[in-house]
């Protein structure tokens, strides 16, 4: 619509970020992109990512206060994440949708629109990338039987994998723009909740190997 907004209703409502994160990657998917001139859906695409930013970003603070490695890669103190409307906040099923379609259909170098929250405005997809990675890291489950994954916002306290899957999923895509760094010690952690989670027969459960 005009907004660049794709879903805006119904059960997408309270989670607009998610939605629109897809729907602006499918272009990708067909070798659409930002920066394209006048090639067909350009403008449609740079509308999107720059309502995304606008609307769906927000920074702040990460620390390695209770975590068991340093989530801050860049060394700036901040993260950024995903504002949700709902009532219980999903960011972490967000995130990797958004920092797919962010890698997908932006360059590193572009700028976020000026309009965009502190923290945000004008900073360049690269460092704003780099900081929702840092802003997983910091999220991750610390201890319990949940450690290493995530579950439906940060710090959950515990973990299941229709949660855990997303911020990987984004970590993955941001790992091809040359430079992002995944903070050392993530993917240790992570091991801990992939071992807890899988069964011997190679399955792996939702809150855990034994679970449905």
């Amino acid at each position: 619509n005009s907004s660049g907004f794709y879903w805006l209703h119904d059960i997408y409502a309270d989670h607009v970020a998610s939605a629109n994160g897809m729907a602006l990657t499918a272009f990708g998917a067909y070798g659409y992109c930002a920066g394209q001139g006048n090639v067909a859906y350009s403008d449609v695409i740079e509308q999107g990512l720059s309502n995304l930013l606008t609307t769906c970003f927000q920074a702040a603070p990460v620390s390695t206060g209770q975590c068991r490695y340093n989530p801050d890669s860049n060394s700036n103190g901040l993260g950024i994440h995903i504002l949700d409307t709902a009532d219980q906040n999903y960011e972490m099923y967000e995130m990797g949708s958004v920092m797919t379609a962010l890698v997908s259909l932006g360059h590193p170098d572009d700028n976020a629109p000026a309009s965009a929250l502190d923290g945000i405005r004008n900073r360049s997809y690269f460092n704003i990338v780099q900081d929702m990675v840092d802003y997983c890291a910091w999220a991750q489950t610390d201890d319990g039987v949940g450690r290493g994954g995530w579950r439906y916002s940060a710090n959950y306290a515990s973990s299941d994998n229709s949660a855990s899957w997303w911020p990987v999923t984004g970590m993955h895509a941001a790992e091809t723009w040359d430079g992002i760094v995944i903070p050392e010690g993530l993917r240790d952690e992570l091991a801990y909740w992939v071992a807890y989670s899988q069964d011997a027969n190679g399955s792996f459960g939702y809150e855990g190997a034994s679970s449905p």
